[in-house]
């Protein structure tokens, strides 16, 4: 799945075409929009795993034109890295452990403050959610796979607090 979204990342960024107004409603519905519905209401935690993922690779040129591109697709990361969410009816630190990785890359994609990039909103919701993650202590057959999502969120404070800094300097 990594390598996946991986792939999916440099084929978004080499072949779809984005005008300067940004991407036709047509390519944000099948892409931008499609990832978050599906985030969002799958049962399937393969597909949730996985769509997480590829959320993290959107490219700029697809968020960055509308703030509420890119509002939308935080919310969805944000609800899916909750500790109390579930797919499926079952608890997935794999998919909650994904939208924090994801989550961050978006937030290094977008970049915060600059044209089209985060605002302080955005950066404390991501903040607020990257925090109730280092929260999450759910455990299964596995053991302890809370602390999966516990490690990614601690990195991603790291990373935050480095981008925050970062853009306040400039």
């Amino acid at each position: 799945q990594t390598s996946a979204a991986s792939a999916l990342g440099a084929l978004l960024r080499t072949y779809f075409p984005v005008g300067p107004a940004g991407p036709s409603d047509r390519l944000q519905g099948r892409v931008v929009d499609k990832y978050v519905k599906i985030l969002r209401t799958e049962s399937n935690p393969a597909m949730t795993r996985g769509y997480a993922l590829a959320m993290g690779k959107l490219p700029r040129k697809l968020l960055s034109h509308r703030a509420e591109v890119v509002d939308k697709v935080l919310s969805a990361l944000m609800n899916a890295m909750r500790p109390d969410t579930k797919v499926g009816g079952e608890p997935d630190a794999e998919t909650r452990r994904n939208a924090v990785r994801s989550l961050l890359e978006l937030c290094r994609e977008v970049g915060i403050g600059a044209e089209g990039g985060l605002t302080s909103q955005n950066i404390s919701s991501a903040f607020n959610s990257l925090l109730l993650s280092c929260e999450d202590y759910g455990t299964d057959r596995r053991g302890d796979v809370g602390s999966w999502c516990r490690s990614a969120a601690m990195d991603g404070l790291v990373e935050l607090t480095f981008l925050a800094v970062q853009a306040s300097r400039s």
